[in-house]
């Protein structure tokens, strides 16, 4: 028992043995006190003279007693002194606890027997000497002994604290504790329990949507999940907001066994809650808690197993289920609460056979030991003598509002009895947020908030997994987690390990995929494609309706992942919403375009929203009455999935018009990625296409907007089957080092090092062919060049020999220079580099006030004058001011002071490169800033939301 346990056991021993003439003083500051009473007792049993009077009933709880009764005493013989000397004066006559009891009783758990070795003698002769000092009439000790006799006589205090006071296997003892009808229903549900923890004791992939049925052991993968307390037990329905509170973290099996071990009956509990809303995402991993908090619980009610066999192998999975409780952090249950989790699914479905069915029932129906089932009765006595835990899992399984409503009244129908009989059950739901409103008010719970994992407790997990599903293949196991530890430095991927679920998903790809898949499009693909088979896969009738009805909610996930797309970049806002009308519609829109019945369109559309909303990941309510994508990169996969279709000349057209744009990027690379796969007929157009950036705008040939996504499609691993087309990119994307250099050359310089230390020659040669060419130029060609060559010149391989040559022909770089060694440099303004070739001839009285208002921006730029092209190299330490780009944005809006500009920065001289590189960093960021998603044309079908 914990402290505050054994405090309410001694209260009600109190009462029982001492009459009602017992005061009982709740939680907090008791003044050294329990309980008091005064007035005549017959108490102590046996004595001739009986308390009458004021007396003092105090609780002391060790939390590890010792197992020598010495020991015990000696600590035992320390809190009598440091408590009785509060009621004697102090040297200057204060007294630190009144009124003066006249009758002391000290109830204490730790053991003690008469004898030398036993220890009660040194108590009692202890508290004799305090009757000296404090003039007391009568002391007493309940010790473990006394306090084990007294439970004896009172079985229904037994009974309210059965789970933490019997012993061992406590489902074989229950002959000496409990009489009559429970005896008999203990035995049956041992056998239950112990059945229980070997059915319970796999997580199945298969649950994951994957294919792979491959067992995995509760006990090796089960872990605990992080959660925000977001509610707290209240009484009513409504929180108090003008007191708020923030939410505090929790580890949601450990805050549930530490709750557990609180007596629930209503005398006991105060205020606390005796129930908890687990609230989580799909995948986060609520089911499993669910499984887990039960496992604990079984292996506390079958550990240090006696009486008949349960199986050969239930010791062992005790042993492992024990283990894993130990690895989490976890104590074992205190109060061994007696477990029960109910699919509330599977409740609806019985409930859809008949109404009438009670929870109670339902429960009993499940449990069969040799043939017999379990009556609602026996469970409904069992209920009263032994306090349980009774975990709901999965509300948001229950899809039919009126079945839901059953599911609900009949939950609150259990409720109301077991608080009706005061009985010990601890209730831990689960459900999705999206459509719950409070249905589970009637337990007045905590509400828990699973948070996602972070990349390294994804990881964590992850590693977990893999060292149990390849135990016996070490090489294949040290891949996958290379595989993952990159996932997690990859921003794309490490998203995507928020969940358990997710780490699944990612962890079994990779154990297919060659290397980390940062081929977004067929990662976010394969994850879509598992999570929609789960669900799939599900009993209900919504589940039907996802399989027979897949084109119709792939196409409006496209549809609604393109529109949330377009409104956040017009809303300049990154939560992206659509109402559900809206959502109804785009079904209804769909479903006309495809020639069904009028008739029929508006139910089924009906059914299509509930289902999208409900059972799929990828969209889902995100506040009442909107949905969203919990994963911005999973709502650019599916606008990436509507921009891949129609006709192939409007799919390259969307190419050009998102090819500048960095909101749109990772949409584009998805998109490019999908027609890759889905049209491989388009590759060469595509390509074709995307040489032909430079030279359809004069920004485009300025920016360089095809080597720049070229770059982006070879580091997103585009086209890996396709030797020429990784050549073709590659040899767009060297077209970078003709301009000042920008931040992205280290991505160049990595494409260009797999390209030159890889196994094709051809590209090879053009990687050594273009450094060569840029790097015997004058200008800013060699800026780019050196940038490069300074990168792999410690890197070994063909790239890092080619560095370390070239630099070595130069003259005018020397490796690693010292302040000593660079000359010193006057600084200037780049307005003052630019203003001899950024003239204000030929322009409008408004373009000339731009042109003012640029050159005044600039004039707060410092760069360094005159140096070298060597020098220019440290590019990267230019920093753009935030507070600069809206304002020369602004002023750049005019296409001729953009166009003058532009061409002012190609003609600065290289002794002028740091202001030409910051001008050019200016202007790609306005460029990528432009909002282009209003200018795509929307396939035939997809109007309804996007025009």
């Amino acid at each position: 028992m914990g402290w505050r346990q054994f405090e309410h056991l001694v209260q009600a021993l109190s009462l029982a043995e001492l009459g009602n003439g017992v005061q009982i003083y709740g939680d907090g500051s008791d003044g050294g006190r329990e309980a008091t009473f005064r007035g005549l007792l017959d108490f102590p049993e046996g004595d001739g003279a009986k308390w009458n009077g004021y007396g003092v009933i105090q609780a002391k709880h060790q939390h590890f007693p010792s197992p020598s009764p010495a020991e015990n005493a000696a600590s035992l013989i320390q809190d009598i002194r440091g408590e009785l000397k509060k009621f004697m004066a102090d040297k200057n006559g204060r007294v630190a606890r009144t009124p003066m009891p006249e009758y002391y009783l000290i109830a204490s758990n730790v053991r003690l027997s008469p004898g030398e070795d036993g220890g009660l003698d040194s108590v009692l002769a202890e508290l004799a000497t305090w009757e000296t000092k404090l003039g007391l009439r009568g002391t007493h000790v309940w010790h473990y002994s006394s306090i084990s006799r007294l439970l004896e006589n009172h079985e229904d205090i037994r009974r309210a604290f059965a789970g933490f006071v019997t012993a061992g296997d406590v489902l074989s003892s229950m002959a000496d504790y409990f009489s009559g009808a429970t005896v008999p229903i203990a035995t049956q549900l041992r056998t239950n329990a112990g059945q229980q923890l070997r059915a319970k004791q796999w997580v199945r992939m298969a649950d994951s949507g994957l294919p792979d049925e491959s067992k995995l052991p509760l006990s090796q993968v089960g872990i605990d999940l992080p959660a925000l307390i977001v509610r707290r037990n209240v009484d009513s329905d409504q929180e108090d907001e003008s007191r708020p509170e923030p939410a505090s973290e929790v580890n949601v099996v450990e805050h549930v066994l530490r709750r557990g071990d609180l007596s629930l009956r209503e005398k006991y509990r105060g205020s606390d809650a005796f129930g908890i809303v687990v609230v989580g995402g799909p995948g986060q991993g609520k089911s499993t808690l669910g499984q887990l908090v039960c496992q604990a619980y079984r292996v506390a009610l079958l550990d240090n197993l006696s009486g008949p066999s349960l199986g050969e192998n239930v010791e062992s999975l005790l042993s492992a289920a024990r283990a894993n409780i130990e690895s989490l952090g976890l104590n074992l249950p205190v109060n061994r609460r007696w477990p029960v989790l109910v699919e509330l699914s599977a409740f609806a479905d019985a409930l859809e056979k008949d109404p009438q069915t009670s929870l109670l029932r339902f429960i009993a129906d499940a449990i069969t030991v040799s043939g017999k089932k379990l009556k609602a009765s026996q469970l409904e006595r069992w209920r009263r003598d032994w306090p349980w835990v009774l975990v709901l899992d999965g509300l948001d399984e229950v899809a039919a509002r009126e079945t839901r409503k059953n599911v609900i009244d009949r939950v609150s129908d259990f409720v109301i009895e077991t608080n009706s009989r005061d009985d010990d059950v601890l209730i831990v739901a689960t459900t999705r947020p999206q459509g719950y409103h409070g249905e589970f008010a009637e337990f007045r719970p905590e509400q828990l908030e699973l948070r996602d994992l972070n990349p390294d407790e994804g990881l964590d997990y992850g590693k977990k997994l893999v060292s149990v599903r390849h135990a016996h293949d070490p090489e294949l196991a040290e891949q996958v987690l290379v595989r993952l530890k990159a996932a997690t430095t990859n921003v794309d991927t490490a998203r995507l390990m928020c969940s358990p679920l997710q780490v699944t998903i990612m962890s079994t790809l990779l154990e297919q995929i060659a290397r980390v898949p940062n081929t977004r499009h067929a990662l976010f693909d394969a994850y879509y494609g598992t999570i929609y088979a789960r669900e799939v896969t599900k009993a209900g009738r919504l589940g039907s309706i996802l399989d027979l009805h897949r084109d119709d909610v792939d196409f409006v996930h496209a549809q609604v992942g393109l529109y949330l797309q377009i409104q956040g970049e017009l809303g300049g806002t990154s939560e992206t919403l659509l109402g559900d009308e809206e959502l109804e519609k785009a079904f209804v829109d769909r479903l006309r375009h495809e020639g069904h019945p009028e008739d029929d369109v508006k139910l089924l559309a009906a059914d299509l929203k509930k289902a999208a909303r409900q059972r799929v990941v990828l969209l889902v309510p995100v506040r009442a009455d909107h949905v969203g994508f919990e994963v911005r990169a999973l709502q650019e996969y599916m606008a990436a999935r509507a921009l891949a279709s129609g006709p192939d000349e409007l799919v390259l057209e969307r190419i050009d018009a998102l090819a500048s744009s960095a909101y749109w990027r990772h949409t584009l690379l998805l998109t490019i990625g999908r027609v890759f796969t889905t049209k491989p007929h388009l590759r060469d157009a595509v390509v074709a296409r995307i040489m032909q950036l430079n030279t359809t705008t004069s920004i485009g040939m300025f920016v360089g907007h095809g080597e720049r996504l070229a770059l982006d499609l070879l580091n997103d691993d585009l086209a890996l089957a396709v030797p020429r087309i990784r050549k073709a990119l590659l040899d767009q994307s060297l077209g970078a080092l003709d301009r000042w250099p920008q931040p992205e050359i280290r991505r160049l310089a990595y494409a260009a090092q797999l390209a030159i230390d890889g196994t094709d020659k051809q590209a090879a040669d053009i990687v050594k062919r273009a450094l060569t060419d840029a790097f015997s130029s004058t200008g800013r060609a060699n800026i780019s060049a050196v940038s490069v060559l300074k990168i792999w010149m410690r890197k070994p391989g063909h790239g890092g020999a080619l560095a370390n040559r070239l630099l070595a022909q130069s003259t005018g770089w020397r490796p690693d220079p010292t302040d000593a060694d660079r000359p010193a440099k006057a600084r200037h303004t780049i307005s003052e580099a630019i203003s001899p070739y950024f003239t204000s001839e030929n322009l409008t009285e408004g373009q000339g006030a731009a042109h003012q208002r640029i050159l005044t921006l600039l004039d707060g730029q410092e760069v360094m004058l005159g140096i070298s092209a060597a020098e220019a190299t440290g590019y990267s330490r230019h920093v753009i001011s935030s507070q600069v780009i809206p304002q020369l944005q602004a002023a750049l809006r005019d296409e001729e002071i953009l166009q003058r500009l532009m061409s002012a920065v190609d003609s600065l001289p290289v002794t002028e490169a740091h202001a030409a590189i910051w001008l050019r960093q200016v202007i790609v960021i306005l460029d990528e800033q432009r909002s282009v998603g209003g200018d795509l044309r929307i396939p035939e079908g997809m109007e309804g939301l996007t025009k």
